[in-house]
């Protein structure tokens, strides 16, 4: 008895020196800080899942890197903490994607939206941002309709940015419940006491984040299918990125038979009904609608020119007489897909960096999409950031 209650005694001191050394490492050491931080940044929302705070400015971690997140009003990323008005005499451009219309891990003055914003503010024209990380079609629906005819927002032209995940997310997260309010179903399956319970010591616990500090940094370098190769491609940092950008499930559907039968058909028709939803809303409001498509790193490795993402949207788009603007040529004829990924790819992730957003920006503002006559006379005199 003697024994055991010495143990239970020792695993005792153990677990509270364990907890204590993660919340002093987890304020004091930047190296150990939680990676999941950017999220005090977000906020739920009963009408569409979630959304950024408002009225904030904060210095936020992204990966290994700190960056500026500033919001307005409307909780819109922005270059201020200003106040947005519901009404504008100036003609209004409201951008909406997920993390890459937000512009992840970038300030919003380099994010392409801010850059565009700062082209064409000299049009008489105000460009806001009401992408988040993780929405999708659904979402973009949902918020919409809640901007314009719950706030009562006046809005010119919507440019939706349809991301590769966005079909992922389409099939397995979010729906629309009898109320036409989003529900999140991935949360719904995950929110169970072991989750929570391990969620917990994965925040709490030196000795489990750790754990998972270690599995992240094998599942980033070491590749998936080690053969006599490994050890060669574990200390080369060019091979390490590219199979980071490149094997991610969510963004295989394009190209990938498995992907296609397990997520990717039934989240491209539940997308596109979602979208029907979307321009039907905006056309009773007459707002312009203008889709955007863009390759991950997946696509520009797998030379998926004619991507299913293309075709699929673009035929959409002509259907729905809406505008349509192809990022994928100008990506894959940037240079050899390692080159774009070193130039314009965050390492070891999928978003874009300052340089790629500055990409973007050129590539929208010079598309026939955005020359209209309105906009011409000024985008001549003030030519797109290059940073």
């Amino acid at each position: 008895m003697r024994a055991a209650r010495t143990a239970l005694l020792v695993l005792a001191v153990t677990f509270f020196m364990d907890i204590l050394a993660s919340q002093v490492c987890s304020r004091y050491c930047s190296f150990w800080a939680n990676l999941d931080q950017i999220y005090d940044t977000r906020v739920r929302s009963a009408v569409y899942d979630h959304d950024l705070n408002r009225n904030i400015s904060a210095d936020v971690r992204w990966g290994n890197d700190r960056y500026r997140l500033v919001t307005n009003s409307l909780g819109f990323k922005d270059h201020e903490a200003r106040r947005v008005s519901l009404g504008s005499d100036r003609y209004r451009i409201l951008f909406i994607g997920d993390s890459f219309a937000e512009g992840i891990g970038i300030a919003y003055e380099d994010t392409f939206v801010g850059r565009v914003g700062a082209v064409l503010g000299a049009c008489n024209v105000e460009v806001l941002n009401a992408a988040v990380v993780s929405y999708s079609p659904t979402i973009y629906y949902r918020k919409l309709k809640y901007l314009i005819e719950t706030l009562g927002l006046r809005v010119d032209e919507v440019v939706a940015f349809l991301d590769i995940s966005d079909i992922e997310d389409e099939a397995n997260w979010y729906d629309l419940d009898v109320n036409d309010q989003v529900i999140n179903l991935n949360a719904r399956r995950k929110s169970t006491p072991f989750r929570r319970f391990r969620h917990w010591f994965r925040d709490n616990s030196m000795t489990v984040k750790l754990g998972y500090t270690i599995g992240d940094y094998v599942r980033t370098y070491w590749p998936r299918h080690a053969g006599p190769d490994a050890e060669e491609l574990l200390l080369d940092d060019a091979a390490a990125r590219i199979r980071r950008a490149t094997d991610q499930w969510r963004g295989l559907w394009t190209h990938d038979p498995r992907a296609w039968q397990a997520y990717g058909a039934r989240g491209l028709e539940k997308s596109k009904r979602r979208m029907d939803r979307l321009v039907q809303l905006l056309r009773r409001h007459q707002v312009r609608l203008t889709l955007t498509v863009y390759p991950w790193p997946a696509q520009m490795f797998e030379n998926d020119r004619d991507s299913i993402q293309v075709v699929a949207w673009r035929d959409w788009a002509k259907k729905n007489n809406v505008g349509f603007v192809d990022l994928f040529p100008a990506f894959l004829d940037a240079g050899s897909p390692a080159d774009v990924l070193s130039r314009f790819f965050i390492p070891f992730d999928i978003h874009w960096n300052a340089a790629g957003h500055g990409f973007v920006a050129r590539r929208l503002l010079t598309h026939r999409a955005m020359r209209r006559p309105v906009f011409k006379p000024c985008q001549d005199q003030r030519k797109p950031a290059t940073r």
